[in-house]
């Protein structure tokens, strides 16, 4: 796949608390900032002011213990390392997030508007399969998009949703 998450690691950095003899499991710091991130930039497509709010609080709470450089080395693994130093870069200047400074330098506006909106991935081979992805997604995807029931409908929409989101009516 495009994004290589380890979910093995995920449990072993995984933080156990208790309230009331009941035990609850939390992503580590590292592992759930880099989570919103993912989430926000593939499936919010960068939308929304939220996300932003929730990088800036989780880097509040965590930020003086947070390991940074293995949140950057994680982010590499999962190939999201770019899309990690865009959002954190855009959470500092939105809302004044305490952030390190970046071992990548975020993308200039101007490519920014161009390249994240589709692609917001580290390698040009996923960019391009996401670019795809998105014009022409699975049947299931589909049917879950538009509210789609029958078989006939799905196959007008594989021809109607690359026009959809051309015109950006997605």
């Amino acid at each position: 796949g495009i994004i290589r998450i380890d979910e093995e690691a995920l449990w072993k950095k995984a933080i156990r608390y208790s309230i009331s003899e009941r035990t609850f499991w939390t992503l580590s710091p590292e592992h759930h900032l880099l989570y919103i991130i993912f989430h926000f930039g593939l499936v919010h497509r960068f939308r929304g002011l939220m996300r932003f709010v929730d990088i800036d609080r989780l880097t509040l709470v965590y930020g003086e213990t947070m390991d940074w450089e293995e949140c950057f080395k994680i982010a590499k693994q999962w190939r999201i390392a770019t899309i990690t130093a865009q959002l954190l870069w855009t959470a500092r200047e939105l809302l004044y997030t305490p952030v390190p400074p970046l071992p990548i330098k975020p993308v200039p506006l101007w490519l920014r508007r161009m390249r994240f909106r589709w692609a917001p991935l580290d390698r040009p081979t996923d960019q391009a399969r996401v670019l795809f992805r998105a014009f022409f997604p699975s049947p299931a995807w589909l049917s879950y998009r538009y509210h789609l029931t029958t078989p006939s409908s799905v196959f007008v929409y594989r021809f109607l949703h690359p026009f959809l989101l051309f015109l950006g009516k997605t």
